[in-house]
């Protein structure tokens, strides 16, 4: 599922419009809806739209060969890379990448 796909169904179950998160974010709700559009973010941005949404961001490595998975989170999470620079640099060492939004259960 998309990212753009799970901040929506987030905002969904949260009750939120995209004009309540491009408030949160200090945007425009023209500018939010584009970059849903889109559907590709800097990862400090991913992050803060996570904090809004008392979710968490993860970044999980699928290796094509073996099908084994790793949280691959904290080795992109103090770099600004954007999600699609995320998916090639995978695509290029062999791996399929999934990068969810998780809600935070309290």
């Amino acid at each position: 599922m998309s990212i753009s796909m799970q901040i929506q169904m987030i905002l969904l179950q949260k009750n939120m419009k995209q004009s309540d998160l491009a408030q949160k974010l200090n945007m425009t709700q023209q500018n939010i809806s584009l970059k849903l559009k889109k559907d590709n973010y800097k990862l400090s941005e991913l992050i803060k739209i996570a904090n809004i949404l008392d979710s968490t961001v993860t970044i999980t490595a699928i290796d094509n060969n073996s099908n084994i998975s790793k949280d691959i989170t904290s080795s992109f999470i103090d770099k600004n890379y954007r999600t699609s620079e995320i998916q090639y640099i995978a695509m290029i060492l062999g791996f399929k990448i999934s990068i969810n939004l998780e809600p935070i259960i309290k």
